[in-house]
């Protein structure tokens, strides 16, 4: 069976994400907001980091955008978030390349969430460039 995914995919799943990456900012619109809060799973951004050997599974880490905010909001671990070309560097060695969209994003460190290939709602029309799920995984804390 040939892998559906690859490190480096960009999907949308339906994630429950750990609570201290909860922004605890005032816009209704944000999924973190509308969905961490309550602890219900969301529909987020997320890379794929490693394809697991049963070819059923992989492993990936969510993007946040926090509702489009160019910086990362106050309140939030910096260390816990690296950042996607245009957003600041934040001490980190590199910025990850722009998403397709072009707006500020943020690579979440602080776990990764093993998911169902079968789980994926949609896997969007772009990669990161090879190298970038190294620097991810190199830099993640949990």
């Amino acid at each position: 069976m040939d892998n559906a995914y690859a490190p480096g995919d960009i999907v949308k799943l339906e994630l429950a994400i750990n609570r201290a990456d909860y922004w605890k900012g005032k816009n209704p619109g944000s999924n973190s907001r509308k969905y961490v809060g309550e602890r219900e799973p969301g529909e987020l951004t997320c890379v794929v980091l490693t394809v697991n050997n049963d070819n059923a599974t992989m492993t990936v880490t969510y993007v946040a955008t926090f509702a489009g905010h160019e910086q990362l909001p106050e309140g939030l671990d910096q260390t816990m978030f690296y950042p996607f070309d245009p957003a600041p560097q934040a001490g980190f060695p590199h910025l990850l390349p722009k998403m397709a969209n072009g707006k500020a994003g943020w690579a979440s460190l602080r776990q990764t969430y093993t998911v169902k290939q079968s789980d994926v709602i949609q896997k969007q029309n772009w990669t990161l460039p090879e190298g970038t799920v190294d620097i991810i995984l190199k830099a993640m804390k949990g």
